[in-house]
């Protein structure tokens, strides 16, 4: 039997076997709940007390789908979804300046004091059951649903682009160097080629619905000075808006320099 003084990621072994399964992320969740929180609202003065030299960011490595994503992708995906301030609504802009700052700080502590990489890009498709991405690993078809019809009969009876397809396509499953490729070969971003909806609208409007479940969070802590713990659906909203703020960050580019040609 573990020792009682062990932490939850060390007595899972003995719970249920080599890993935690899901249902026992919310253990972790209670067993880290002070620097989960403190790392997602960028509390820089608190972090430093809670990680010290050594300090392991692997807190979630005996789950089998998130062992290799330490506590600081965190910092990386609020720094993909805030370092934009400008671009924000003037109403909460300031809001998002300050989080911005106080996560850049984070990410500074990160790199200088213990040396991990804040640069690396997140393999989000790694991560893709946490939040609304196809699988990495689905047709086309399966993608678009086309259970009665084939895909050139899709493309015909529609007027559609193949390649604009395809974007669509790689765009739902978050892969990036695809998305890349087709932009570059000039697919349209904006072209609607599912249920009337493009990629850009496609990914738009899940992260407008991602960013109002963070956004009330952050509101009640910097506004109302109420930390409301985060769960591990909170959790997954971050890395899902990370992801897709980080493709509509590509989508968005091409759209621009197609409208400026």
């Amino acid at each position: 039997m573990p020792n009682k003084q062990q932490n939850i990621t060390d007595k899972c072994p003995y719970l249920c076997g080599k890993e935690v399964p899901p249902c026992f992320l919310e253990k972790i969740f209670e067993e880290y709940s002070n620097l989960l929180n403190t790392v997602f609202y960028c509390d820089y003065d608190r972090l430093i007390t809670l990680t010290p030299m050594g300090f392991d960011p692997y807190i979630f490595k005996f789950n089998r789908d998130l062992s290799d994503f330490p506590i600081y992708y965190i910092s990386i995906c609020l720094n993909i979804i805030f370092n934009k301030p400008e671009e924000w609504s003037e109403p909460i802009r300031n809001l998002i300046q300050t989080i911005h700052r106080n996560n850049s700080k984070i990410l500074t502590y990160w790199q200088e004091n213990h040396h991990f990489d804040i640069d690396t890009k997140i393999d989000f498709q790694k991560y893709h059951s946490f939040f609304f991405c196809d699988d990495p690993d689905e047709s086309k078809e399966e993608v678009l649903m086309l259970y009665d019809i084939s895909y050139d009969e899709y493309l015909r009876t529609n007027g559609y682009r193949d390649i604009d397809v395809e974007l669509y396509c790689a765009t739902s499953r978050f892969d990036f160097k695809t998305v890349e490729h087709l932009l570059s070969k000039d697919a349209n971003p904006s072209a609607d080629v599912f249920d009337e909806s493009s990629p850009i609208e496609r990914i738009e409007s899940e992260s407008s619905y991602l960013s109002i479940g963070l956004m009330n969070l952050y509101k009640a802590y910097y506004f109302e000075k109420k930390m409301i713990p985060i769960d591990e659906n909170d959790f997954f909203d971050c890395i899902g808006m990370g992801a897709h703020e980080t493709v509509y960050s590509l989508l968005t580019k091409c759209s621009k320099n197609q409208l400026d040609k």
